[in-house]
């Protein structure tokens, strides 16, 4: 058992298509709410190469059905536990306190934990994805900060 949570821990990400991840920006603009989510879920797994936890949270968040996209996003964060322990210290053991709360209100206390640069005062609650965004931040390689930054958010439900 330890050896498979090692090998997904392990397991590189790589680089993502600029030009993909600019058409998935650009798009979001023709959308809002829960579908904004799904297309910056769906357009981050086509446009980049993740590992295994990372890829099974973005599909969770446009396939599963919204009352269940939580729970897989969470999942898949736990199975890449010391990638996101690195994104966010103490991030784990958080999410764990956190696992039981109401969904907006686990969405604050992780915001207010882990500070991700990409969340503003303004925000509202950001949604279910925002564990995944915060673990993507460390990981997503692009070679424009705005654009990683726009999906970020709308993967936040912002």
């Amino acid at each position: 058992m330890w050896m498979i949570f090692l090998a997904c821990a392990a397991e590189p990400t790589g680089p993502c298509d600029d030009d993909a991840l600019r058409k998935v920006s650009r798009a979001l603009q023709l959308v809002d709410g829960g579908q904004r989510v799904a297309l910056a879920a769906q357009g981050i797994g086509e446009a980049c190469t993740l590992t295994l936890p990372l890829q099974t949270g973005l599909n969770g968040l446009w396939q599963a059905p919204p009352e269940m996209s939580g729970m897989v996003v969470l999942k898949s964060v736990a199975d890449a536990g010391l990638d996101f322990e690195a994104a966010c210290p103490g991030g784990v053991s958080m999410l764990a306190g956190a696992a039981g709360l109401p969904a907006a209100e686990r969405s604050r206390a992780i915001a207010a934990h882990c500070k991700p640069d990409f969340l503003r005062e303004a925000d509202g609650a950001p949604g279910a994805g925002l564990p995944l965004a915060i673990l993507l931040r460390a990981q997503m390689t692009t070679n424009d900060p705005a654009i990683r930054m726009t999906l970020l958010r709308a993967l936040s439900g912002l």
